[in-house]
């Protein structure tokens, strides 16, 4: 009698430290990441952001405050720092 049990790959937690480049830090419990501070406006950032309806959303642009992102078409995004799932400073 045989089994057939897939074994599923151990998960990852998203930290810094299996992520170079990432900024703030991940809770594993809450999968919360800290927004960007005073000293990143002005730098190029990606935000991955909980979605309403389920899964992420991105935003690429020059952070202009604490929860707004211009994007290179000029448009001025708004965001919750609250639904930031994950953010780090991109190069130029």
């Amino acid at each position: 009698m045989s089994q057939n049990s897939s074994v599923e790959p151990p998960v990852t937690p998203v930290t810094a430290a299996t992520s170079p480049g990432l900024e703030g830090s991940v809770s594993p419990t809450s999968n919360y990441q800290s927004p960007p501070s005073q000293s990143e406006i002005g730098l190029r950032v990606s935000i991955r952001l909980f979605d309403d309806e389920g899964g992420f959303r991105d935003l690429l642009g020059r952070l202009e405050s604490p929860t707004h992102v211009r994007k290179k078409d000029g448009t001025l995004r708004e965001f919750d720092p609250l639904k930031i799932f994950l953010w780090k400073v991109v190069p130029e």
